[in-house]
Formats: C-alpha cells, structure tokens, sequence
C-alpha cells in the first residue's frame, strides 16, 4: 500500500493566485495599508452603484474576528437595501472600511482600565467621592464617544489610523496610571488625604501629608495634560479629515459643515491646555482648582453642541464618505458581553455539562479577544453529543426485563424519556416513529408479524434515526441552524423518511457509514480550523518560517544563564567590580537595562517581516496576475 503524502507543505514554494484565492487577496488587500487615505470619495467620480450599495445593519455581537479565505466581503450581497443617503437615512449601518474587530477591542479595554483603576484605587464613603467618579467618568466617556464618533464616519485602513490608536492606548494608560487621590473637592475644600485643610510646611509636615500632596498634584497635573492631548490628538485627526475634503472638493463650494467639530475641538484644546497650565502652576489654590473644572466642563460642553449639531447634517454635498461604522458595533465590542452570553447560553442548557465545559469557560474567559470561542462550542458539542450517545446506548443494551422475558416498557420509557427531551425530542414521537416504521414495513411485506431479523433491523435503524436527531439537535443548539448544508439537511430528511436509504447504513454488504459520514460533515469544517490553518503560498511560507526562526534566535536568550556564578552579587564584587563579569549574563543583562528593549525589538523585527512580506506578495501578485487583480481590487 502506497503511504498517502502529506500536503502540509504543497504550497512551500505556489505562487499567489488571487483567482483561486479571492477571499485571501482581498485580506491581503486590506493588510497593505497604505501611509494615509482619502476618507472621501468625489461624486463626480464615484460610480454610484459602487458607494450606493445595500448597506449592512450592525450584526451586533455575531460578528466574529476570524478570517475565512473562501468568503467574500462584497457588500452588494447584504440583504439590507437601505440607501445610503436617502431621505431618512438609518445612521446604524456600516459599508466600505472598518476597523478590525482586536483593534477596537484593545481601544475599548484601555478605555475600560481608567474605571477599574479609579475604583480599585479610591474608596467611595463620602458623597464627594461619588461626585469625583461622576466626573472622572465624564471626562473619559466623552473621551472614548468622540474618538468612536470621528471612527465610525472617517475612519480608513491606513498606517495613520493604527499609530493614532496606538497614541490613545498610551493616553489611557496614563489616566489609568494617575486615578490614585483623585477628588474633585482636594484644594478646594481640604487638603489631600484629610478631611480640613493642613499645614504644609515643610519642617512641620508629616511624611503622610507630603506623599498626599504629592500623589494629588501629580494626578490632577497628569490628568490635565492627558486629556488636553487626547483633544489634540483628535483635531489633528479632524483637521486631516478638512484638508482631504479640501483636495476632493475642489470644483464645488467646500462643505463647511465640515469645519464645525474642528473648530470646537480647536476651542476645548485651548482650554483644556490652558486648565493645565493653570494646575501646573496655581493647581494648590482653591481659586484655581475651581477654575480647572470650569475649563474642564466648558470644553467638553461645546464639544458636545458641536457633534449634536454636525450629526443633523450629512455629508453629501459633492462628496461621499468612503466607509461608515456602527456605534452600536462598538458597544457590543466594547463588553463582548452578548457574544459570551450567547455561548454560555449554548452550554449552560446542554446535556453532560461537566469537567471539560468547565475548563473552557475559564479558557474562554482568558481568549475570548483572540475570537477563540468557537472552538469552545465546537469542545461542548462533542462532549454533549458523546454523553448522550453513550447513555441512550446504555438504555438499549441494558436488560430492562420483566420476569416473565419481555421487555419492562415502563422502565424504559422512564429511563430513555428524560435523555430524549435532553435531545430536543420526545418519547411519544419517537415511539409513534417506531410503530410507522414496523407497519410500513409489515405493509411492504405483507407480513402479519415481524421475524427476529426483521424486528432488529427496524431496531436498528429507529435507534440510528433517534442518535441522528439528537445529533442535528444539539448541533442546532451550539452553532446554528443555517450552517447546516443544504445537502446535509437533504441527508438528514432521506434517512429520518426513506427506509432504504437508511438500510443501506446496517447493510453488512455495503456499510456505507451516513451516520459517521454525517455527523464528520457537520463538525468537519471546525476540526480544520482547530487543527491547523493551511499555508497557500510561498510569502505565506516566509512568515512562518521567519516566526520559527524568531523563536530560535529568542531560544538563545537560554545561553544568558551560563556564568560562574549564578547570584546577583557576586563573591568579592565589592572589592572588585571585574567579578561581576563572571555572572551568569541574566544578571549583566538586567543591569544594562537591555531586558524589554530585547522583547520589543524581537517584536518589531517580527512586525517589520510580516509587512514587508504582506507587500512584496500584493506587489508581486499585480505583476504576474494584472488583470486578475485590478477586477478583484475593483470589486473591493
């Protein structure tokens, strides 16, 4: 017998076809970004079936951050054919480019850290701590709603948009950094840390008081600065977004309504800035401290007037936006809560919930952001379906007998009823199967009574029928009844229905195993996706092999732990700094600071690859396969 050849490195050296792989180029496509892009479209040179298609509602928590390089992205296909831009337009739909679901949720997770740090690090007694919160709150939900505001109209796949993501992440980290001694009341009615005002000479201070005051200046500065750059960080990305309206609207009258947010935004900096520097400089006087917040709430109040007027207004007048996001995505996003409440929901009313559902719950909690709950699904269908095979099975091999040799019906039924309706079925159902079954047999046989052969083939093939019901039931349950083939669902209908085609599964002379060979359809498709993703092409190939080769190079690290000594401080070190250099090199390595720089680098040169891969494959792609790839990159 010829071993049959693996074709786990068929592809080593393809070259990428987008033909075969249409669904891959388009990833491609979206992965070769470019520096910054035109948030516009013009409409004298948009085609109007292109931007004016079907629009998709927000899927709300279905949406899934995996990759399937056979599905298309063509939104011609949405089922919604809500226009775009008519008279009542539905603002809650998305088109064109949006941002990748991971993105969005390490924004939202940094966005969420402020409020956990705020209330790990306070303590809630008194009625001005709630007010401290309600305003911390503000400021940080305006933070994130105007940032989601400007995303779900502007927002463009390019490297512009990641760096700016990226600057947030660190701007909510520094709030989240600086939420310890914040009180709106400090400096205005008390002194930090205590309930009146304190003497804050130096040579009469106590050390409690003086980490106080240090901790609230230094969080009330912090703050300060952080949001004026979190309002400046987003002018820039607004004023970006004027210029490009500039440049595609040359011909036309320039859509002012555009400038509206800009100009707020240019306003709220200012003030914030100048609350800054009044914190920075006068922030211990009750004057001032007053006068920050009145900044404070003076800024985000015009902010808030400006978006609730440029919301009335679309933007439509000679151009049109090239993508449109869905804030009520961004709340499903932003808790995860609906997607995990759907799995849960799953498992919790699944049968044989036990040790290995239970291990995935906790899994599922720590990958539930790498889009991993799938397979979790996938863990409790088959611990489902094997339990209840295993017990309905029990039931039928079990001697369920009377005394006189027939079988105890009454123990039967009371034994196999509550694992059938844990199946979605029904005793009486499957019983009243089992007498249609008999007598359409009898009937085609004009039989009178059934013979032992006959009697255990109809058996047999009730007992089948009854496990692939189950089956279908529970796969119904965990994944959904519109990924189930039509071919499936076909097979399934001629072997609950059609006697022969289900006789030719117990058949010895043909044992052409449809149950097995239906029960491996519906799970097949997901035991791939668990067990390997495949490689389509040689640049596919390179970053792989550069991943393992990073692997290897970070395995050396391993070598810093030989050295004669393997202490910090090494014998005779005091007397002699030479020593040192005979320590293992772990420790010379913590010394020179070197040890996340190293980390950081590795990353970086793994980013820097996977990039430069990520183009070389588009780039080459349009050079051996042009007008393939021009109809594809028309279509996306």
């Amino acid at each position: 017998m010829s071993r049959r050849r693996s074709n786990l490195f068929l592809h080593i050296n393809s070259e990428p076809n987008p033909d075969s792989n249409p669904g891959l180029w388009e990833h491609r496509l979206r992965q070769r970004r470019p520096l910054s892009r035109n948030p516009f479209i013009s409409e004298d040179s948009a085609v109007s079936t292109q931007y004016e298609v079907a629009a998709v509602e927000s899927p709300g928590p279905s949406r899934q951050a995996t990759y399937d390089p056979n599905q298309s992205s063509d939104t011609s296909k949405a089922n919604s054919k809500e226009e775009l831009h008519s008279e009542n337009p539905n603002l809650d739909i998305e088109w064109g480019d949006q941002a990748p679901g991971w993105l969005n949720l390490f924004y939202d997770l940094a966005w969420t850290a402020t409020f956990s740090s705020l209330t790990s690090n306070n303590k809630f007694k008194q009625p001005w701590d709630s007010v401290s919160y309600i305003v911390f709150f503000t400021i940080a939900w305006w933070m994130w709603t105007s940032q989601v505001f400007y995303s779900i109209d502007f927002y463009t796949n390019d490297w512009f948009h990641l760096l700016v993501v990226f600057l947030q992440l660190i701007i909510f980290g520094a709030l989240a950094a600086t939420t310890r001694g914040f009180d709106v009341s400090t400096y205005i009615l008390h002194s930090p840390g205590s309930a009146q005002w304190e003497d804050t000479n130096i040579e009469t201070i106590t050390p409690q008081q003086y980490s106080n005051e240090r901790v609230a200046k230094v969080s009330l500065v912090a703050i300060s600065i952080v949001v004026a750059l979190s309002r400046l960080l987003l002018l820039v990305q607004h004023i970006r977004v004027a210029i490009y309206a500039k440049f595609t609207h040359r011909s036309r009258r320039y859509p002012v309504r555009l400038l509206l947010v800009p100009v707020a935004l240019a306003i709220s900096t200012a003030l914030f800035f100048v609350a800054f520097v009044i914190t920075k400089r006068h922030g211990t006087e009750a004057t001032a401290a007053k006068v920050k917040f009145y900044l404070w709430g003076s800024a985000i109040l015009i902010e808030v007037i400006a978006h609730v007027v440029r919301f009335q207004w679309e933007i439509n007048d000679g151009i049109r936006l090239r993508s449109h996001g869905s804030v009520a995505e961004r709340l499903c996003d932003i808790t995860g809560v609906n997607a995990i409440a759907g799995t849960f929901y799953a498992i919790q009313k699944a049968p044989g919930f036990g040790g290995p559902t239970g291990a995935g719950i906790v899994c599922l909690i720590l990958m539930h952001i790498l889009g991993v709950k799938n397979q979790l699904l996938l863990s409790s269908f088959l611990s489902t379906v094997n339990y209840l095979s295993d017990k309905i099975t029990d039931v039928f091999v079990s001697d369920l007998v009377t005394p006189d040799g027939d079988l105890d019906q009454a123990a039967f039924n009371r034994t196999l009823g509550p694992l059938l309706l844990q199946s979605g079925l029904s005793m009486n159902d499957q019983w009243q199967r089992l007498v249609d079954l008999v007598q359409t047999n009898m009937t085609a046989t004009n039989a009178t009574e059934l013979d032992d052969q006959s009697a255990t083939q109809l058996t047999l093939i009730w007992f089948f029928r009854m496990q692939m019901s189950s089956i279908l039931n529970s796969y119904i349950n965990f994944m959904d009844n519109e990924t189930v083939a039509d071919e499936l669902q076909q097979t399934y209908s001629n072997y609950q229905n059609n006697y022969t085609f289900a006789y030719q599964d117990i058949d010895p002379n043909l044992n052409l195993n449809i149950f097995a060979g239906f029960f491996w359809d519906l799970i097949h498709a997901s035991v791939n996706n668990a067990r390997y993703i495949m490689a389509l092409y040689r640049f596919h190939w390179a970053s792989i092999i550069s991943r393992y080769l990073m692997g290897f190079c970070m395995l050396l690290l391993l070598l810093l732990n030989v050295g004669k000594y393997q202490t910090y401080f090494a014998p005779g070190s005091a007397e002699d700094e030479s020593v040192n250099k005979q320590r293992a090199g772990v420790f010379n390595w913590i010394d020179s600071n070197w040890v996340l720089p190293t980390l950081t680098l590795a990353y970086a040169i793994q980013f820097v690859v996977d990039t430069a891969l990520v183009y070389i494959a588009v780039w080459y792609t349009r050079k051996s396969h042009p007008s393939i790839a021009k109809t594809i990159e028309k279509s996306h």
